[in-house]
C-alpha cells in the first residue's frame, strides 16, 4: 500500500508537469497515468481475493460489496480485464456465495447470466434450472416457453409473490411471458385477478390482441366479475362480430354473446339514446332478410316483383345454379370521402328485367341516404357478379318488367381492424351483405372471400 500510495503521488506530479509543459499531451497522459492506476489498483484487489478465498466468499455473502464493486470482480475474473487473470471457477464460486442469500438472484440479470453460463457440469441441476428459469423471467423479447415448459408451467412461475412484480413490470416485452400474466390477470379464481390493470395492458400490441380484448370485455358485461360498465365492453368488442355467418369461430361466438348482454342492458336502460343505439346493434346481429319482400304481385306500374323462394314453375328462373367466383364487395370498395366522414347505411338493390326480359338495370329501390354508397354498391356488384347479370333474360313475362330483389349492401365502419380477415366480411345467409370498413385509414389487409352463396340463389 506504501508503495501504491508514493507511485500515486509520482503519477500525480507527472501528470501536473505535463499540463504545465504541453497541455493537450498532458491531458493524454494524465488519463493513461489514472488508468494505469486504476488497473494495477484491481490486480492487486484480485490477488488479495485469490490469497484469502474463503475470507472474501465470506465478505460477499454478507453483502460487504457495493453492486459496483462486485461486478467489477466478476468482470475481472470472467473476462480478464483490469489486468486480471481470467478464473472462470472462481467466478461461479463468488456468485454462488452471493446468490445463497435471500431473493438476490432477482435483482441483476447481467450477473445472473454469468452465473448461469458459469455453472459446471456437475452443478446442482435444480439450481441451475432454477437459474436459466429466471432469466426468461428477465428477457427482454422473444416468444420461446422455457424446455419442456406448458403454458401451465409459464404462469405457475410467474403468479409466485416473488416473481409477479418484475413479469408485470415486463410486459410487453416478450409473448410467453405476456400470455401467461394476461391469463392469470382475467382470470377471476386467480389471486392477481385485476380487470381495471387488464383493460390497461390492452394498449400493448400483441399478436393475441383481439382476443384479450374479448376476454376483457366479458369482465366488464358480466356483473358476477364487478359491477357492469358496458360502454367499456362496446369499445372493446370487434364490430365485425356483430354480423352472422355461416361458420362461427370460439372467439365470435364469444364475442356476438357478449354484444347480446350489451343490447339487452341498453335496451332495459331509461336513456332513450341507449334503448335506440340497442335496436340498431339488434339490427346488425339479426339484419333485414329478403324472404319478407313481396312475391308476385303485379305492382301499380305494371311491373311484378319476383322472391326467387316464390319463383313461379315453368318459368326460367336466371338464378339458378349461379355459383359466386370472386368476392362481390370489400373494404377497399368504400368509397374514400365517405370513409372520411364516416358516412354509413343500407343500400336494397333488386335487377329489373325489361319487356323483353332481358336484363335492363340494377336498381336502387331502397336508399342508404348517401348517394355515393349507392352508386358504389350497384356498380361494383354490376362488375362483380358472376354469371354477368347483363347476360341473364327471363321468360314468361312478355311485355311486363319484372323485378328481382338481390341484395342488402350494408356500408358500415369498424373502429379496429380485427383479425383473419374479418373486415369486411360478406354475410349471404341472410341476404344481407356487410361491407366493414375502418374509419381510420390503415395499412391492413381488407380484403376477404365472400363466402357461402346468398340464400336467394335457388
Amino acid at each position: 500500500m506504501v508503495i501504491q500510495r508514493r507511485f500515486s503521488r509520482i503519477a500525480a506530479s507527472l501528470a501536473a508537469l505535463s499540463l504545465t509543459l504541453a497541455p493537450n499531451a498532458g491531458q493524454a497522459c494524465t488519463l493513461i497515468a489514472i488508468e494505469e492506476i486504476g488497473t494495477n489498483h484491481m490486480r492487486a484487489k484480485c490477488q488479495q481475493a485469490l490469497a484469502s478465498p474463503k475470507r472474501f466468499l465470506a465478505k460477499l455473502k454478507a453483502d460487504a460489496f457495493d453492486w459496483a464493486e462486485l461486478r467489477d470482480y466478476v468482470v475481472a475474473f470472467d473476462d480478464g480485464k483490469y489486468g486480471c487473470r481470467k478464473n472462470k471457477r472462481f467466478v461461479f464460486r463468488m456468485l454462488d456465495s452471493y446468490y445463497s442469500v435471500g431473493n438476490r438472484k432477482l435483482t441483476d440479470p447481467a450477473l445472473l447470466q454469468r452465473y448461469a453460463f458459469n455453472f459446471s457440469e456437475d452443478a446442482d441441476p435444480a439450481k441451475r434450472g432454477y437459474v436459466y428459469n429466471l432469466l426468461w423471467l428477465f428477457t427482454e423479447s422473444g416468444t420461446y416457453l422455457p424446455m419442456g415448459w406448458t403454458e401451465a408451467d409459464a404462469r405457475a412461475f410467474v403468479e409466485r409473490p416473488e416473481h409477479w412484480p418484475i413479469a408485470l413490470a415486463k410486459f410487453g416485452k416478450m409473448r410467453a411471458r405476456d400470455d401467461a400474466v394476461f391469463a392469470s390477470l382475467v382470470d377471476p379464481q386467480s389471486s392477481h385477478f385485476d380487470r381495471q390493470r387488464a383493460l390497461k395492458l390492452l394498449d400493448f400490441p400483441s399478436k393475441h390482441l383481439r382476443q384479450r380484448k374479448i376476454l376483457v370485455a366479458e369482465l366488464f358485461a358480466d356483473p358476477r366479475f364487478g359491477p357492469p360498465e358496458y360502454a367499456i365492453a362496446e369499445r372493446l368488442l370487434p364490430v365485425a362480430a356483430l354480423y352472422p355467418v355461416e361458420e362461427e369461430s370460439p372467439a365470435r361466438q364469444q364475442a356476438r354473446a357478449i354484444w347480446g348482454r350489451v343490447i339487452d342492458a341498453y335496451n332495459q336502460s331509461g336513456d332513450p339514446a341507449l334503448r335506440a343505439k340497442a335496436d340498431d346493434l339488434r339490427a346488425k346481429m339479426a339484419p333485414l332478410a329478403l324472404n319478407g319482400w313481396p312475391v308476385v304481385a303485379p305492382a301499380k306500374d305494371g311491373r311484378v316483383w319476383l322472391s326467387p323462394a316464390d319463383w313461379p314453375q315453368k318459368v326460367r328462373n336466371p338464378f339458378v345454379g349461379v355459383q359466386l367466383r370472386a368476392a362481390l364487395m370489400n373494404a377497399n370498395d368504400y368509397p374514400s370521402r365517405a370513409l372520411r366522414e364516416e358516412r354509413t347505411g343500407k343500400v336494397t338493390l333488386a335487377v329489373r328485367f325489361g319487356l323483353d326480359g332481358k336484363f335492363a338495370a340494377l336498381d336502387v329501390v331502397r336508399s342508404s341516404g348517401h348517394t355515393d354508397l349507392d352508386e358504389q354498391a350497384a356498380k361494383t356488384i354490376l362488375r362483380r357478379f358472376r354469371p354477368k347479370l347483363t347476360e341473364m333474360t327471363v321468360e314468361g313475362y312478355q311485355g311486363r318488367e319484372v323485378m328481382v330483389p338481390l341484395v342488402v349492401v350494408n356500408w358500415d365502419i369498424s373502429e379496429e381492424s380485427g383479425e383473419n380477415g374479418e373486415v369486411g366480411l360478406g354475410h349471404f345467409s341472410s341476404g344481407v351483405l356487410s361491407v366493414v370498413a375502418l374509419s381510420r385509414f390503415a395499412d391492413v389487409n381488407q380484403g376477404y372471400s365472400c363466402g357461402i352463396p346468398p340464400s336467394i340463389f335457388v
